[in-house]
């Protein structure tokens, strides 16, 4: 957020520019732990209303929603999980296919899932998978809380 805060003075005065900030979504369902939950949605509710006050200076404001994520931050997962992971390219890959979409206002606002965006704009992991994170989330049952 404090990168939203010193870019948009820029965007601002060149009235347009893209804000993108990652959170974890899980389709509005809630994420088994309440503080966890409160600050992912508070950047999706944050970029909402940004959407709403710098729109008509030609700035887009969404935020993506990756999953998990094979980062160097990850050094405990197993080996054959992580390997299932997406790099941090295919995140990156998003990002700049949102930049280039010159309809790109017209998503101000929303959360976008990374897998759903690799599928619309047509980019794979540096793997050559295509990653749905959040497609396979949603075929598995919600975990019970202990």
């Amino acid at each position: 957020m404090a990168t939203t805060f010193y870019s948009l003075p820029l965007m601002l005065h060149r009235r347009g520019g893209l804000v993108v900030n990652t959170l974890w979504w899980n389709r509005g369902q809630y994420l088994w732990d309440l503080f966890f939950d409160v600050a992912s949605d508070g950047v999706g509710r944050m970029l909402y209303g940004l959407s709403k006050e710098v729109r008509r200076s030609g700035i887009t404001a969404v935020a993506i929603s990756p999953g998990w994520t094979r980062t160097e931050r990850m050094v405990e997962v197993p080996k054959e999980k992580l390997a299932r992971l997406p790099s941090p390219e295919y995140v990156g890959r998003a990002v700049v296919h949102l930049a280039l979409d010159k309809k790109r206002l017209k998503k101000s606002g929303q959360i976008f899932e990374v897998g759903a965006l690799a599928k619309e704009y047509g980019f794979r992991n540096v793997d050559g998978r295509l990653i749905d994170y959040h497609a396979e989330l949603a075929g598995r049952p919600p975990p019970v809380p202990d």
